[in-house]
């Protein structure tokens, strides 16, 4: 007796996205992929496009910065471990760097 058994089609893998490292996204800077003050954030190879930054927003941000300021400034244990860093890129991995907009 003849057993007939169906084959199984391979399934064609999907496109997987590029995933990008801190100098490959400099370099797409440096060729004009980018314009130079457009924001990305680069968050696991993933680049993500920032919005602009709006006048509420820009003031909260200078708000933040005065007051953590002040509270730095008022404090020398605080003032010799601490500065405040202001919408300045953050460089935690090989494959992720923030924009914050305000960081200590």
């Amino acid at each position: 007796m003849a057993v007939i058994t169906k084959k199984r089609k391979k399934t064609a893998k999907l496109p997987q996205p590029k995933k990008f490292t801190v100098k490959e996204v400099e370099k797409l800077y440096k060729y004009g992929f980018f314009k130079p003050d457009e924001k990305i954030e680069l968050v696991n190879g993933e680049i993500y496009k920032m919005s602009p930054i709006g006048l509420k927003h820009a003031l909260v941000v200078d708000i933040l910065n005065e007051l953590f300021n002040e509270i730095l400034h008022s404090n020398q244990d605080l003032k010799k471990k601490y500065i405040v860093r202001v919408q300045n890129p953050l460089k935690l991995s090989a494959d992720t760097v923030l924009q914050p907009d305000v960081a200590l």
